[in-house]
């Protein structure tokens, strides 16, 4: 229920306005807490308007690894194309992947 209230745009606008610090990263805090699939969207949404950089990197990490169970939600659906950016996994980790699978797939065509 405070992740609820914490979500709406009301709850934020006093730490967002007159640039409260503290208070924002106790609301950032609150949010951490209630973290999952359904909200994580939204979260990362929020931790961006605040400019909350531990919340984004904690909801960027939790939906990485959720990816699938996040992407059949409707907040995957409605997510802005930049926050859309920020889940991706660097292009370096992509690129390591990418080479771990290949030669993974070579030693089993040799073996």
């Amino acid at each position: 229920v405070i992740v609820q209230h914490l979500l709406s745009n009301s709850v934020f606008a006093f730490p967002l306005r007159f640039d409260v610090p503290s208070l924002r990263n106790f609301c950032c805090g609150l949010l951490a807490d209630g973290l999952n699939v359904d909200n994580a969207a939204s979260m990362l949404s929020v931790a961006n308007k605040l400019n909350c950089e531990k919340l984004q990197r904690l909801v960027v990490v939790y939906i990485r690894k959720n990816i699938e169970r996040f992407m059949s939600t409707a907040g995957y659906a409605a997510l802005e194309h930049k926050l859309l950016q920020a889940i991706m996994p660097p292009k370096q980790e992509l690129d390591s992947k990418v080479s771990t699978q290949s030669e993974t797939s070579k030693k089993r065509k040799v073996g």
